[in-house]
């Protein structure tokens, strides 16, 4: 399994599903994670962390999620609490797994044979390819984070030195977090921030994440008008 193969997959299914732009761009964010997660057969990604990312709501990420198990791209489990998150895979998962096109959460039974496949006993169970998604995860049941609370979980995981108050004890509010956005996407934003994150020869000379993150967004964006500019010169 390689972003390759799994790049080609989406092409070739797309021309038979018609998956939007919303649903294939969950499917490359995936693709990514796997590769960050040096492409273990199982990985764990968050709803908060994917909202974040794409700049989508919660229904709209459960809905996108569906279309892609529906139609076998991906396999998913849910997690059974807020502080559990999901797991994902590209292959089917090797345990606790029953076939068929039914599940009932009362028994923890399947029926039918061949449609899809279906493992667990409560409403946080496993669908798996083709099956009735009627509640994909208790998940859904929770009210929706407010963006700087995706933003913040967002932040612990993917940059916990940058999160870390001892490093950075100035931290991106929420208000600094809407003027942000009003100039620049999310994944603008999360570019910067993890490029502050991995430069260690640069990050302890910065105490206050937003007044750093903002000089850097002007600094990308002097550079791209620059090389914008160049690139008229010479036409």
């Amino acid at each position: 399994m390689d972003g390759y193969s799994l790049a080609e997959k989406m092409r070739k299914a797309r021309r038979r599903e018609r998956f939007t732009a919303v649903e294939q761009a969950l499917f490359y964010e995936l693709v990514a994670v796997c590769n960050e997660e040096n492409w273990s057969d199982v990985f764990d990604c968050s709803n908060v962390e994917l909202c974040f990312v794409l700049e989508i709501s919660k229904n709209t990420l459960v809905r996108a999620r569906e279309k892609l198990i529906s139609s076998g791209m991906i396999f998913y489990k849910s997690g059974k609490s807020r502080r559990e998150v999901s797991s994902y895979s590209f292959i089917p998962f090797k345990t606790g797994v029953k076939t068929g096109s039914k599940f009932d959460p009362d028994t923890g039974t399947v029926a039918g044979t061949d449609t899809g496949t279906v493992a667990g006993t409560d409403a946080g169970h496993l669908y798996i390819g083709k099956t009735e998604t009627k509640s994909l995860s208790n998940e859904s049941e929770h009210p929706p984070e407010t963006d700087f609370e995706k933003f913040n979980v967002w932040l612990r995981k993917n940059a916990p030195y940058c999160a870390d108050t001892k490093h950075f004890p100035k931290q991106i509010t929420a208000e600094g977090l809407a003027k942000l956005k009003a100039q620049h996407t999310s994944t603008q934003i999360s570019d910067v921030i993890l490029q502050i994150e991995n430069r260690k020869d640069l990050r302890k000379r910065y105490t206050d994440l937003y007044r750093t993150v903002c000089n850097w967004l002007k600094q990308e964006n002097g550079n791209k008008n620059e090389t914008e500019n160049r690139k008229v010169a010479y036409v």
